[in-house]
């Protein structure tokens, strides 16, 4: 199942037509395929690599709300106990709830 976002200009990664070419140089025919099949590898990995750094940047803002979420979880009930501010403890509730459901797995993203 192929991502849009990561495909290379020629769209399917199977869709790529083969060179044609003389085999009368195969020195100059091998190193010419040797240029294409480079140039289709640095292709897919830089659609790869693009693609990847929008889920890094997703997933970090995804752990920063977390983050945030159990910040605000515990200090908000602990700030209506001091006395500080009045009537936030059901919001830190909230925030406790809520705030680790940014953060669907736990594995790494290596």
């Amino acid at each position: 199942m192929g991502q849009p976002e990561i495909q290379p200009e020629g769209g399917d990664l199977a869709g790529r037509t083969f060179p044609l070419g003389d085999w009368g140089e195969p020195t100059a025919r091998l190193d010419e395929l040797y240029r294409w099949v480079e140039r289709g590898a640095l292709e897919t990995a830089s659609g790869y690599l693009t693609g990847r750094v929008w889920k890094r940047r997703g997933a970090r803002v995804l752990r920063a709300g977390a983050a945030l979420g159990a910040v605000a979880g515990a200090a908000l009930p602990l700030l209506e106990l001091t006395g500080a501010v009045g009537g936030v403890a059901a919001w830190g509730y909230l925030a406790l709830l809520l705030g680790p459901r940014a953060w669907p797995g736990t594995g790494s993203s290596g």
